[in-house]
Parts: structure tokens; sequence; C-alpha cells
């Protein structure tokens, strides 16, 4: 019963944007749990097996809902808030953005966060073995937004360097906190 009412803040944003870190150090700073991007994960398991290039909708679907249990799972430990590395609106924009069109059907768990809060695409990107690319930054940020206020949920978008965004997302947690 618990985990249903601890106040649950989600970081989001498109890619090399600094969600982990900030992810990390909310944690840290509130002393609480985190959720880790179950999607990063799977994404290294088809690396490891040769399928980066293959992706279906049951792909970003078992993502979606393995994030909304991790989530779930962790809430019941996490106090006084819980700090999420993305949630089900982060990889719908993801099938988009790999399968080329919109899941309209898509069977979202519904989203149970009180606060978004959506990295700007204003500092270096940082290439991997699975990201994207730097060229789909600003339309997977415009993206967010879009989704976001499409579905009436909370969001604050944060700009600037990684400290000043940090500083940013106390301030909107204690709020919600408050």
């Amino acid at each position: 019963m618990r985990a249903y009412y601890v106040p649950r803040v989600c970081v989001v944003g498109a890619e090399s944007t600094g969600k982990t870190t900030l992810v990390e150090r909310l944690a840290e700073y509130y002393g609480t749990s985190f959720v880790p991007e179950y999607g990063r994960e799977y994404t290294y398991e088809k690396v490891r097996a040769g399928t980066l290039d293959h992706w279906a909708a049951e792909d970003f679907i078992h993502i979606a809902y393995e994030q909304q249990r991790l989530e779930d799972e962790v809430a019941r430990r996490a106090e006084p808030v819980l700090i999420c590395d993305t949630d089900s609106v982060t990889t719908r924009m993801y099938y988009e953005s790999y399968l080329d069109h919109d899941p309209w059907w898509w069977p979202l768990p519904p989203p149970r966060i009180d606060l978004y809060l959506v990295l700007f695409p204003d500092v270096p990107f940082v290439s991997d073995e699975i990201r994207a690319g730097e060229h789909k930054r600003m339309w997977m940020h415009e993206r967010f937004e879009q989704l976001l206020a499409e579905r009436d949920r909370r969001f604050l978008v944060l700009r600037g360097t990684y400290d000043e965004r940090f500083t940013q997302a106390i301030a909107a947690v204690d709020e919600l906190l408050a």
C-alpha cells in the first residue's frame, strides 16, 4: 500500500542529456531509492545477442511493462520520494523513433508519475554503442513535451549545466513534497 502513496518523479529527455546522472544525484540527495532505465539494459542484451538492428513492437511493450514493474517494486522501499530514470512514456517515444510510426494502439501502463523533469538537449552529446545519434535530440525533446502535454502530465523543462539542472530539480521536488 505504501508504494501507492510515495510521490514519483521521473527524469526524461533525449539521449545524452544527463538523465541517469541526475537520477542518481537526486536519489543520493534525498536518501531514497531510484529506478534504473530498464530499456538501456534490454538494449545491451540485444547488442550481446547481435540483434540491435531488429526491433519489434513486442520489444517496446515488454520494456514499458518491465519498467513499470520495477518502478512499483522499488516504490515499496522509497522514502520520501521515488526517482525514476524513464517510464512508459519514454518507451513509447523510442518506439516511434526506432519503428518510424506512432503506436496509437499501444497499451501503455498508466503513468503513476507525479512530476516529470524533462532535460533540454543543451549539453554536449556523448556517443556510445547504443545511442541513435545527436541529430534526433531536438525531435525527441519536442516529442516528450508533446506526449506529456497530451496526457495532461505535470512537467518541468530543465536547462543549463548539470549543476544548474540539479538545483532546478531539487527546487521542483521540494515543491512537490511540500
